[in-house]
């Protein structure tokens, strides 16, 4: 089948995602736990239907290939993208998404450009379907659980978004441009010093040296009024548990979209799973003879005197975690584009709160 025939299937995808994308909205606003309920099944069954116009595609083109020519697997080398404090989830991800999309992927192939780059291994339409899906929920997930000032936004909405994502009153002021000091970079503070005695000073050109109690007020009030001004009880968040509701949240993100794909490829015919799973050898060829190392045999480990010797078992610390903000994460990723209609800069800008 042709590319132009692809890209029809595609836009076509991209369409029943977007109806998808707004159902999901709909029931993640619904105060009417039934309108709710009905909104994502009908978002659901938006999803099942794209994901069987990318497997319908795929039987047809196996279908049209002559036996003398079959159609062969290819390589994708793209951007993972800039690294984060949650680029551990959104690798995690990416694995889920590539094996949904019945490609293999190997991460961390080269360095360009301040990103790690990876190889998705895969028919045309199967890795262009992977593409489109992993650059739109990345981009969600970001949107969702790091979001950026908006300049076009008020004081109070960046302030109400930010510390629903887990961002303490300093970290918000210092996306404002504010600066705590360090004496090792004095010269970032165009040259001047803090006043003597001032506790945890902060500089800002426009406002010059303050305490952090009064840089921190400021975002603090405006948080509050914007909760006042929705009707809503403020989100407390301890200042130092910011990483972990970060992580967290994106903990649920990636459980409920894992749990989407599941139900996705639950619903998928039986009959053209199959088809389609007597093509993945060649994709599985194609891996192997581009990645040779991954498959020589591990060397025996050398341990000298190892009968003699104890090891010491090193206990693991206990990871922290916020239930709250894994109960938001996932909320979140209910409304997230799993069939990549989302475009560059379209990524829901909703807080992980909100």
């Amino acid at each position: 089948m042709s590319s132009e025939n692809l890209d029809r299937i595609l836009e076509r995808v991209r369409k029943l995602i977007a109806t998808a994308e707004a159902y999901n909205s709909d029931a993640d606003s619904e105060k009417d736990p039934e309108k709710a309920k009905h909104y994502a099944n009908e978002a659901a069954q938006c999803e099942r239907m794209a994901d069987a116009l990318m497997l319908k595609y795929r039987i047809d083109e196996i279908g049209e290939a002559p036996e003398a020519a079959s159609l062969k697997p290819m390589i994708l080398t793209f951007k993972m993208g800039e690294s984060n404090e949650i680029s551990g989830y959104t690798d995690w991800m990416m694995g889920s998404l590539a094996k949904h999309c019945r490609c293999k992927i190997r991460k961390y192939t080269s360095w360009t450009d301040g990103s790690w780059n990876a190889k998705v291994y895969g028919f045309e339409s199967d890795v262009r379907y992977f593409n489109l899906l992993y650059t739109s929920v990345r981009l969600h997930m970001l949107g969702i659980l790091l979001p950026k000032i908006d300049r076009n936004e008020s004081l109070e909405d960046n302030c109400y978004r930010l510390h629903n994502s887990g961002y303490n009153w300093l970290q918000i002021a210092e996306m404002y441009s504010w600066k705590k000091y360090n004496s090792m970079y004095w010269g970032e503070y165009d040259g001047t010093m803090p006043p003597a005695g001032m506790k945890v000073p902060y500089y800002r050109k426009d406002e010059g040296w303050k305490p952090s109690t009064y840089v921190g007020g400021i975002y603090k009030r405006a948080y509050y009024k914007a909760c006042k001004d929705r009707g809503e009880q403020p989100q407390k968040i301890a200042a130092n548990g910011t990483q972990t509701y970060r992580q967290s949240a994106a903990d649920g993100y990636v459980d409920t979209i894992n749990r989407r794909l599941f139900l996705l490829e639950k619903s998928r015919d039986t009959g053209q799973t199959l088809v389609l799973a007597s093509t993945f050898g060649a994709v599985d060829a194609l891996f192997r003879e581009d990645n040779p190392d991954l498959f020589q045999p591990a060397p025996e480990p050398v341990i000298s005197d190892a009968k003699q010797k104890k090891v010491r078992m090193r206990k693991i610390p206990e990871r922290k975690f916020n239930a709250d903000a894994y109960r938001r994460g996932a909320r979140h990723a209910e409304s997230a584009d799993l069939n990549g209609s989302a475009r560059a800069g379209s990524a829901d800008r909703r807080a992980v709160g909100d």
